[in-house]
């Protein structure tokens, strides 16, 4: 049985109302703060479904290059990000990601699709370079994390944006090369041979050599190609350039 008074018992009452008051305040303070430094993206995301966002994701990238896509997953945040690929391509070798900005004036998208789109083109032109350098290899383009500027749509191509970086703009494209040899005897000769030719191509590139062992090389394919580097990094003899032309 309680030994205080009805005096004690409010006073404690009010105390613990008073906490709670408090605790909520508090929370309150911190749940405007968020929404300040998160600006309207932290909002949207209370107010915005996962389907609207998607869907409007989509549809960015439809009318920007005229070709629909599957979305396999959709992350919400201070952006959010969405996982794709072009119907009728392979989920992993035509991986695009998608950013959604919610700025104060608009929203604002950024994708790497277009590195898909200019793939087979600087991938020819780096083959035809290399055709006569005496080993095997496979030439890949690795367009799954480029963010390329948006004004270049359904409408551009490979030229363009090579005339676009003529003009001034800064941009290294990044490639990954495997070539398949029986020693690993000569590799900077073979380097150097191999530097020489693509620098005539006049790309502006950042290029790596992955001088591989013959029965490795032949299991690489452009899903696997990092899993193949992770397994066989010991066997593989890998040589860097990341600034020709």
């Amino acid at each position: 049985m309680s030994n205080l008074s009805e005096k004690d018992l409010a006073l404690l009452n009010n105390q613990r109302q008073r906490k709670k008051t408090i605790n909520f305040s508090i929370l309150a303070i911190v749940f405007a703060a968020l929404l300040f430094l998160g600006g309207c993206g932290m909002l949207n995301m209370f107010t915005e479904s996962y389907e609207d966002i998607r869907d409007e994701m989509l549809q960015h990238l439809y009318e920007k290059y005229g070709v629909e896509f599957i979305a396999t997953s959709l992350e919400r945040g201070s952006h959010d990000f969405l996982a794709a690929h072009p119907i009728g391509g392979d989920p992993i070798a035509d991986f695009v990601g998608v950013q959604r900005h919610v700025r104060n004036d608009g929203v604002e998208f950024r994708d790497t699709f277009f590195g898909i789109l200019i793939r087979d083109n600087l991938e020819a032109g780096i083959t035809a370079a290399l055709a006569d350098i005496g080993l095997p290899f496979k030439v890949f383009f690795p367009s799954d994390f480029l963010v390329f500027n948006n004004k270049f749509d359904g409408t551009k191509d490979f030229a363009d944006f090579n005339a676009w970086v003529a003009e001034g703009n800064p941009f290294r494209l990044s490639l990954t090369i495997f070539l398949g040899v029986e020693s690993m005897e000569h590799l900077d000769t073979y380097a150097n041979r191999a530097f020489e030719k693509i620098q005539e191509t006049g790309y502006s590139l950042g290029v790596v050599l992955n001088f591989t062992p013959i029965a490795v090389f032949e299991q690489i394919e452009r899903t696997n190609r990092t899993n193949i580097l992770g397994l066989y990094r010991r066997d593989i003899t890998s040589i860097i350039n990341d600034s020709i032309n």
